[in-house]
């Protein structure tokens, strides 16, 4: 898309645009359920939108590594939101897979000093962008437990690709120096085609697939499992893009599929004691 003419944000924002217009019919047929959903998944779709419009502009303007590091502290703030909304505890076992999936994000994004805090206004939206990543997590969880019926996957996804692309656009308003020149225009036919295979293939299987986990998995195990983007990541740039994959990578992605795996397990040992 980015080859066929724009930059990096219009590139995002066509993909989104063009998930977004697939799912209007969506919210016309059913609109009446998403305007009635509870109050939490609502609140939870509102706050996942600005959460991906923040990722995506601080990506666009920042250091990568430090805004993916920053972005997948995530899983501390789920935990917090979690223990406080949900009466989730917080324990030993989880602890430790935090810490083990966030060392293995440090080792993977070259950050050998630890956890950086934030420099510059890129650097605090992908902060922020990942506690409210725990608190939309927590949201929809919340709603499940207290409406199982209440509302649908499928219906907060329609009302989600909706939203974002202008929460995306407001979010390349917010001041500061941006690394991508914002000049919004119509795409050509060929990025028009790669826009709607990125929103079929991608965009609008994975929103779902994640509304889906969040509704029904502990948010803090939710992030620890979104940990594994950053191994996969770089395994897959590595293949497909030429990009290094030594040691620090390996070590790196050990611990992160270690704390994933650890999660797991604690989650099949929870399962089988009740």
């Amino acid at each position: 898309m980015t080859a066929a003419g724009g930059g990096e944000t219009e590139a995002t924002l066509w993909g989104y645009l063009a998930a977004g217009a697939l799912m209007v019919p969506v919210l016309f047929a059913r609109w009446r359920s998403i305007f009635s959903m509870p109050h939490a998944a609502m609140f939870g779709v509102i706050v996942l939108a600005v959460c991906l419009a923040l990722y995506s502009e601080s990506l666009t303007r920042g250091q990568v590594a430090r805004v993916l590091l920053l972005f997948y502290l995530t899983p501390i703030w789920s935990m917090i939101f979690a223990h406080f909304l949900l009466g989730e505890p917080i324990t030993f076992i989880r602890i430790v897979a935090i810490a083990l999936g966030l060392s293995g994000a440090a080792a993977m994004l070259g950050l050998d000093s630890g956890v950086p805090l934030p420099r510059d206004g890129a650097e605090w939206m992908g902060l922020f962008s990942g506690i409210l990543w725990g608190l939309a997590a927590t949201l929809f969880n919340l709603s499940q437990r207290r409406v199982p019926d209440g509302t649908s996957e499928t219906e907060q996804m329609a009302l989600l690709l909706v939203l974002l692309p202008a929460t995306i656009f407001l979010a390349t308003l917010i001041p500061g120096d941006a690394s991508v020149a914002v000049a919004f225009s119509a795409p050509d036919s060929s990025a028009a085609y790669w826009a709607i295979a990125f929103a079929v293939f991608w965009v609008i299987p994975v929103i779902w697939l994640t509304l889906y986990g969040a509704s029904r998995i502990d948010p803090a195990r939710v992030g620890i499992f979104l940990l594994l983007d950053v191994a996969i990541g770089a395994a897959t740039a590595s293949l497909l893009a030429g990009e290094p994959f030594g040691l620090p990578e390996a070590v790196g992605a050990v611990l992160i599929v270690s704390a994933a795996f650890l999660e797991a397990w604690s989650y099949r040992e929870e399962r089988g004691s009740s």
